[in-house]
C-alpha cells in the first residue's frame, strides 16, 4: 500500500509539473518524495532544478544540502547549510542539518555548537 501511495504522489507531482514545468512546490514536493524513498540522486536533481528556479527559497536550498549529506557530500551540504544558519538563525531543523554535516567530516566542536 506504502509503495502504491509513493507511485501515486510520483505520478501527480510529475503530471503538475508537465502542465507547468516552473511548479516550484510540485518540484520541491517530487525532490522530498524521492528523498524519503532513498532516491537521494534524483531528489538532489529536482531540488537542484528548484534552487535554479528560485534561488533563495529555504526549502529547496535545504533540500540540495540533506540530498548531499545522503550522498556523502557534506562539505558540499555544509556550504549551503552556513549561508541558511546566518539567514535563520533560529531554524531548529537548519541547525539540526548542520550539526550533521559537521560531525559528518569529523567537526565535533562544529557539531555541539
Amino acid at each position: 500500500l506504502a509503495r502504491s501511495r509513493v507511485t501515486a504522489a510520483e505520478r501527480a507531482f510529475q503530471m503538475s509539473l508537465q502542465i507547468n514545468p516552473q511548479a516550484l512546490p510540485a518540484r520541491i514536493g517530487l525532490g522530498d518524495l524521492y528523498y524519503q524513498s532513498g532516491r537521494f540522486s534524483e531528489a538532489l536533481t529536482n531540488f537542484d532544478q528548484a534552487v535554479k528556479a528560485e534561488p533563495e527559497n529555504p526549502v529547496a536550498r535545504l533540500g540540495v544540502a540533506r540530498a548531499y549529506l545522503q550522498l556523502e557530500r557534506a562539505k558540499d551540504a555544509l556550504d549551503i547549510l552556513h549561508k541558511l544558519a546566518e539567514q535563520k538563525k533560529d531554524d531548529v531543523g537548519v541547525l539540526y542539518w548542520l550539526a550533521r554535516a559537521e560531525a559528518s567530516l569529523g567537526n565535533k566542536k562544529g557539531a555541539e555548537s
